[in-house]
């Protein structure tokens, strides 16, 4: 007999089923099978009610099949293979896709606060093929509409985040093909006021000027924990971020290995050592030094080491060589090193979250009176030095960046101070 859900077909007197152990499997003495009874509830949106549902399935030959059967059935909270996936059925979907691509806690944390706020007026058994345009132009409504318990409403930025979680899950849903069509595909988006401020492309770039009193500033104070002055660290974090342009995923997962000597000899044979920190370094004592860029250390905390060769997904996956400045950094870098009490080399050289960072170079340019940066925008700085530099090629800021040049030219590319200056001095002339 075939096994599927119509193979076996009597009304209820003419079957009799012992209950199993498992809640939801029956043992089925007319044809000592085993049938799977899942119990569910659909939100219809357009009454505002639950509809009470149940799925079989028949015939399976065992307890073991029986179980299998049961759990497919409640994946996702409703069954996907007849397109009846859920609000938070897609939500696991998501969520094993947020664990295998390594998403940070923050990215995972923001998608379950926007749910819930989503959930405030559709239930999280809502199926996506019921989210039409009016469920959607509804939601919003009701959700501008709601007054919060200190006041006031969700704000733009708020109702902004929902909309783009919405939407996320939808095309998810769509790609994975758990739903026929996604009726949210033609819909028009909600207008949202964003009142954040519209930064300019200057405001990316740290100045030379900016970048000096971000560092004298860690060098004219002290912060000592432990009896470890931590501005020294953070000094040589800044001048290593300055003149590598490293994200800072990357920066805190660098050790004192990755700080490499290269020697070329007369063949052009290089020759990789683990540059020592000596004291008293000369000018010219070493052919180069080179800091390995390997690995990123994620928002929560996991260091994950970049594939080889790199084949897609190039942001934060390129494994890349940057040379190092010996007296602009790699001394700052030892000093640190000295001040921790010379550590094993394959300890972090910046042991601290991506947080402490930020909030450490807030904190400079708010006691230097000089505009506020983020960690990104010495990576801005850093591309933006090199495509201005005529001796340097698009291949090689490519190669340095660890960036596709098309990502470079829309993203990096911006007109530094001096080159703004000497633009308006040349238009004078037009």
């Amino acid at each position: 007999m075939a096994n599927n859900k119509n193979s076996y077909k009597k009304s209820p007197s003419q079957v009799r089923r012992a209950v199993a152990k498992n809640a939801g499997i029956y043992f089925n003495e007319t044809t000592k099978k085993y049938d799977v009874k899942y119990n569910y509830k659909v939100y219809d949106p357009d009454t505002g009610k639950n509809k009470y549902k149940q799925k079989w399935k028949y015939n399976l030959r065992s307890l073991e099949e029986a179980k299998i059967a049961l759990a497919d059935l409640r994946s996702g909270g409703i069954p996907v293979d007849d397109k009846e996936i859920t609000l938070e059925g897609i939500y696991k979907v998501w969520l094993k896709k947020a664990e295998a691509g390594d998403l940070s806690v923050n990215s995972i944390r923001n998608t379950e606060s926007q749910l819930k706020i989503i959930y405030e007026f559709l239930p999280k058994e809502t199926k996506l093929k019921n989210i039409t345009g009016a469920v959607y132009d509804d939601l919003f409504a009701k959700l501008r509409a709601k007054e919060l318990d200190k006041g006031g409403h969700y704000s733009e930025e708020t109702l902004h985040s929902v909309d783009s979680c919405l939407h996320k899950l939808m095309k998810l849903a769509w790609k994975r093909d758990l739903i026929e069509v996604n009726p949210l595909a033609k819909v028009d988006r909600m207008k949202f006021d964003i009142k954040s401020p519209i930064e300019e492309d200057s405001d990316k770039i740290v100045t030379k000027e900016e970048f000096y009193a971000i560092a004298k500033y860690f060098e004219e104070n002290k912060f000592v924990r432990k009896g470890i002055d931590r501005y020294k660290g953070f000094n040589a974090m800044v001048r290593f971020m300055y003149f590598t342009g490293c994200r800072i995923g990357e920066v805190l997962a660098v050790t004192y290995n990755d700080i490499q000597r290269v020697h070329i000899d007369k063949n052009g044979k290089r020759t990789i050592t683990i540059f020592d920190y000596p004291d008293n370094v000369e000018e010219g004592e070493y052919d180069s030094v080179e800091v390995k860029i390997d690995k990123v250390r994620l928002s929560s905390g996991v260091i994950e080491e970049y594939e080889d060769p790199i084949k897609h997904r190039t942001k934060n996956k390129k494994k890349r060589r940057i040379p190092l400045n010996l007296f602009s950094c790699l001394v700052y870098i030892e000093d640190w090193w000295n001040e921790c009490g010379r550590p094993d080399y394959s300890t972090r050289i910046f042991d601290w979250t991506d947080s402490n960072a930020r909030t450490m170079i807030q904190k400079a340019c708010e006691m230097k009176g000089i505009q506020k940066h983020s960690c990104h925008d010495f990576r801005h700085t850093f591309i933006s030095n090199l495509m201005a530099d005529p001796t340097v090629s698009l291949a090689d800021v490519e190669a340095l960046s660890g960036d596709k040049q098309e990502t470079i030219l829309a993203r990096y590319s911006h007109m530094l101070p001096e080159a703004r200056q000497k633009f308006e001095l040349a238009t004078d002339n037009w």
